[in-house]
């Protein structure tokens, strides 16, 4: 089982969503974990739909 632990600053900076999709078609993860606190639900939404996960979780006290 492949996984990807990622504590990033934000997701939608210096390309980083883009090099995460990328990641994830060539190492096909079991699951991604992305630890933004200033991400909201719908954008992790986005984010799920985008890798094609069939769930996601959010912690909603902005806090890793």
């Amino acid at each position: 089982m492949k996984a990807l632990l990622w504590n990033i600053r934000s997701v939608n900076t210096q390309k980083a969503f883009t090099r995460l999709i990328n990641l994830n078609k060539r190492y096909q993860f079991y699951f991604i974990r992305l630890m933004e606190p200033f991400e909201d639900r719908q954008e992790l939404e986005e984010y799920r739909r985008k890798f094609g996960m069939k769930h996601s979780t959010v912690n909603v006290n902005g806090k890793i």
